[in-house]
């Protein structure tokens, strides 16, 4: 299961993935209404800046966390 944020904002969805592709390189995968966006990246660490610059822009335009998967407990 590839790890997996859903957000909320007004019963609208948007979900994002991390794939790992041929061992380097990892691709963002956003999925918004069904239609979905890859994102390629050629490491990992410019992967999580990446995300974690638009995971602050979501909040910040009333998008909410409902979940994480694969949950860690």
């Amino acid at each position: 299961m590839l790890p997996t944020w859903t957000f909320d904002r007004q019963g609208e969805q948007l979900i994002v993935q991390r794939a790992t592709r041929d061992g380097a390189s990892c691709a963002l995968i956003v999925t918004r209404g069904g239609e979905s966006r890859t994102i390629e990246f050629a490491e990992l660490p410019a992967l999580v800046r990446f995300q974690s610059d638009m995971d602050t822009f979501l909040l910040r335009t009333g998008w909410l966390l409902l979940a994480y998967a694969p949950d860690r407990r």
